[in-house]
């Protein structure tokens, strides 16, 4: 930790910037774990590797794909990344109301209704939905607009190698979740978002 803190060589400075980075000087971007920034402790599954490779904060906390893959059997894309955009939207509601996300089974939409309602907030409890649809939209236009790339994410081979309770990754499955996750980020890009309407709520 010294020499990571202190950059004491080449090396540790290399490292200090990240598995990848160190992987790019000295080989190993094969079997590297990161997925934007290195992994979360988890290796659930398709939903959670392409969750996290695209995510806005390349974190689990950005949706539960960790969950989804526990509990989901099939392998239906379009499922698997409505859910993403869905968690994730409920996810950028609750952080906006700085809950901690532990707590997400207790501030389910009717109780943080509630408690918007009693702090005077009414329009803002009734239009939750509209305005976490349009922080999330104005999130990913300004990741877009910054250099995100997500059709551009690569995810090492050593992740296609796991395999989990539901048996070895499957890679066309993988593949397809990223590219639907990546064509449905970059549809924000284009979408206008009424900023106004949402200061006033």
């Amino acid at each position: 930790m010294k020499h990571l803190g202190t950059g004491a060589n080449d090396f540790y400075r290399l490292l200090g910037q990240g598995t990848l980075k160190a992987a790019q000087q000295y080989g190993g971007q094969d079997f590297a774990c990161v997925l934007g920034q290195e992994m979360a402790g988890y290796a659930t599954g398709e939903v959670f590797f392409i969750s996290e490779a695209l995510g806005f904060r390349h974190s689990h906390l950005d949706a539960g794909g960790y969950s989804y893959d526990q509990k989901q059997k099939g392998k239906d894309v379009a499922h698997a990344v409505e859910f993403l955009i869905q968690d994730e939207k409920a996810r950028v509601f609750l952080t906006s109301m700085v809950s901690c996300l532990f707590a997400r089974e207790v501030y389910k939409e009717a109780v943080l209704a509630d408690c918007l309602n009693s702090l005077g907030y009414r329009d803002l409890a009734e239009n939750a939905d509209t305005v976490a649809r349009r922080v999330q939209k104005m999130r990913w236009q300004n990741r877009i607009k910054t250099g995100f790339d997500p059709g551009s994410v690569k995810i090492s081979e050593r992740f296609k190698q796991v395999v989990t309770w539901k048996g070895p990754m499957d890679t066309n499955y993988l593949d397809s979740l990223q590219k639907t996750y990546a064509e449905r980020i970059r549809e924000w890009r284009n979408h206008g978002i009424s900023r106004s309407r949402i200061h006033r709520l």
